[in-house]
């Protein structure tokens, strides 16, 4: 699945999207899960 740390590996190696529910959903503190991948997005 999608985590932090392939996330830019994904999206670099041309995704048009990313679906990411069970790594946020896994997480114990989902609102900084969804942040934490929303930055890392941002610096693609």
């Amino acid at each position: 699945g999608i985590n932090e740390s392939n996330i830019r590996g994904a999206t670099e190696a041309g995704a048009d999207g990313i679906a990411v529910m069970s790594y946020i959903m896994a997480s114990t503190k989902p609102y900084f899960a969804a942040k934490k991948l929303k930055n890392q997005l941002r610096r693609v």
